[in-house]
């Protein structure tokens, strides 16, 4: 089986978020090395945060390095290419996807709070949540608070 995994975080010290997906992804490699797994990252820098090189598991920086392309263009494609069988989007999806996919539910700030956001920022990312509930196979929340939210 062949998983892919989206990290959104990793490499730009943003605390919770980013201690998420550097936990699973250790996690994972710690206790499997039977999945072939392919972690996509925005940049180099993130790739090389997580600071382990299993044999199994396969780091892919997506180009441009540009998370206004990168998250609907490339990453569809590259999972595609890569024919992977489900993936983990650890915070936000692509607005497309054919792959099956997880979503991880980390916070519901950019509805309940939306003045901490730039106008455009906030309208994408909350696309992008929306997408990510209503498509995903699973949602994982992180938190009983998020999932009530969430289920609000």
């Amino acid at each position: 089986m062949r998983l892919g995994l989206f990290a959104t975080w990793a490499g730009r010290e943003a605390a919770g978020p980013e201690t998420y997906e550097h936990g699973l992804v250790r996690g994972l490699a710690a206790v499997d090395s039977d999945t072939e797994y392919h972690l996509y990252c925005l940049s180099p820098a993130a790739r090389d945060s997580f600071g382990i090189a299993p044999a199994n598991m396969r780091f892919h920086v997506l180009r441009p390095h540009n998370r206004w392309l990168s998250i609907p263009f490339s990453l569809p494609a590259t999972l595609a290419a890569h024919r992977v069988d489900l993936a983990h989007m650890l915070s936000v999806p692509p607005p497309l996807s054919w792959t099956p996919y997880v979503f991880t539910m980390h916070s519901l700030t950019t509805f309940t709070h939306p003045e901490f956001y730039d106008p455009v920022v906030l309208w994408r990312l909350n696309k992008l949540i929306r997408r990510g509930l209503a498509y995903a196979r699973i949602v994982i929340c992180i938190s009983e608070a998020v999932r009530d939210e969430t289920a609000a």
